[in-house]
């Protein structure tokens, strides 16, 4: 009993972080209804959002004087997160689920190259190739044989790469700057997914949407989803070894993909499936490289 115990206690991390990695794959399936149903892309990041800063206030409250104290950090923090996650939610608004999953999954090579260009950290020759070999599958995905060039990228995947750029620099900064908590950052991102997306509401104008009650609820829900999907990440992260986390978060591309095919009838093509090969083992030995350098993982939802 008491060697079930342990087990089952070993596991819950796990189950959670599968959660929430299971949850964030699925995340463009409602973004998609809300829009057929009216609600631009950008209202509604601003409604799920502002929600999750509700549900999240009793947080927020704890640590106003942590943020406020890191003013800078706070500020480039919510900058960078909330581009991400509104550029993120953009891209599987207009493109592939898949190739947009993938695309964002370059920010660990983002990450390396900022950390070694912002933080003097070492590359060492079997991360330059891993760099090269993530780079190379970029290419391929983006690659236009009609045009025998990589441009012009589609809209989708400017969105894509910018997300998984700013996602990166968001981690480059919390590397340099420390004294932030994961809770502090999860607030610092609700805070600038809000403040981002009610600036791109200003610059581009969308008419309001139409609420009835059952789209009211909706947005409601994948709010509060939201916080869910962030909680379990940070509960998984906390009681794992950073790198088994790391790697259990790139389920939510084969989730991705799944349902992606399943309810969207989206399939994925050769070139999809070569650039895609590369990406994700390059950020399959990020991950396990964490275990010995043991820096904080890349986190969806952080």
């Amino acid at each position: 009993m008491a060697h079930s115990a342990t087990s089952g206690g070993r596991m819950l991390p796990v189950l959670g972080i599968l959660g929430a990695a299971t949850l964030w794959g699925l995340f463009w399936w409602p973004l998609r209804r809300f829009e057929e149903a009216g609600v631009h892309g950008l209202w509604a990041t601003l409604a799920i959002y502002l929600v999750a800063l509700t549900a999240a206030s009793p947080w927020l409250w704890q640590r106003r004087r942590l943020l406020l104290s890191h003013p800078r950090t706070s500020l480039s923090l919510a900058l960078f997160s909330g581009w991400c996650n509104l550029a993120f939610i953009l891209a599987v608004l207009e493109g592939s689920v898949v190739r947009v999953l993938l695309l964002f999954y370059l920010s660990p090579v983002w990450a390396v190259l900022l950390g070694r260009v912002v933080l003097r950290e070492r590359i060492d020759p079997a991360s330059w190739l891993v760099l090269l070999a993530a780079i190379t599958g970029g290419v391929v995905m983006l690659y236009r044989p009609e045009m025998g060039a990589l441009w012009p990228l589609q809209r989708a995947d400017w969105l894509a790469l910018t997300s998984g750029m700013s996602f990166a620099a968001a981690n480059t900064l919390i590397r340099g700057a420390g004294g932030m908590d994961l809770m502090a950052k999860m607030i610092a991102t609700l805070i600038g997914c809000c403040l981002v997306a009610a600036a791109g509401l200003v610059l581009v104008g969308p008419q309001p949407p139409q609420l009835d009650p059952a789209l009211t609820l909706g947005l409601v829900v994948v709010g509060v989803a939201i916080l869910i999907m962030t909680l379990l990440t940070q509960y998984g992260v906390s009681h794992l070894p950073l790198h088994r986390s790391s790697i259990l978060m790139l389920f939510e591309i084969v989730v991705g993909a799944v349902s992606s095919w399943l309810l969207a009838g989206e399939g994925i093509g050769a070139r999809e499936w070569a650039g895609g090969c590369l990406i994700l083992l390059a950020a399959f030995f990020f991950a396990w490289r964490q275990r010995e350098e043991g820096e904080a993982p890349l986190q969806r939802g952080w």
